[in-house]
């Protein structure tokens, strides 16, 4: 992609931070997109992108949270040592998500899931209590319905 090529992945990344929140959204779209293909990830990786996603992840804002859940599902499965994608703070974040609407439980779940297939985050996981949110989603109730 000539986004990639022309170098616009760090001036990309920064937007995360803009004050105003249509571009923060518009960078969070572009991240995730470009997160979907295996070989930028580490270029996303290599220009700061976990920063941008742990502002998105405090953020408060549904649709950030969103773009930084998904993103992160999509690169926790194309590096080897997920522990470094996400800091506990961004952990906590993602797990009380869980709590949030159906688009956002769907898609921490994920994201969880992806970062918990590395024995190195898996102890980290549980850490943040994860299970206690996800009995709601996973009742008897929930399943039958």
């Amino acid at each position: 992609l000539s986004i990639v090529r022309d170098g616009a992945l760090n001036p990309l990344c920064e937007l995360a931070f803009s004050e105003d929140t249509r571009i923060q959204k518009g960078a969070g779209g572009a991240i995730l997109n470009l997160s979907h293909i295996d070989t930028h990830c580490e270029q996303l990786l290599l220009c700061g992108v976990c920063a941008s996603l742990h502002h998105y992840l405090v953020s408060g804002d549904p649709h950030l949270q969103f773009y930084a859940a998904a993103t992160l599902s999509n690169l926790s499965v194309q590096v080897e040592e997920p522990s470094g994608l996400v800091n506990d703070e961004g952990l906590r974040c993602l797990v009380s998500l869980l709590r949030g609407s159906e688009r956002l439980v769907q898609q921490s779940c994920i994201a969880l899931r992806n970062l918990a297939s590395q024995s190195t985050m898996q102890m980290r996981v549980t850490d943040c209590d994860v299970l206690e949110p996800l009995y709601p989603p996973l009742s008897p109730v929930t399943l039958c319905s």
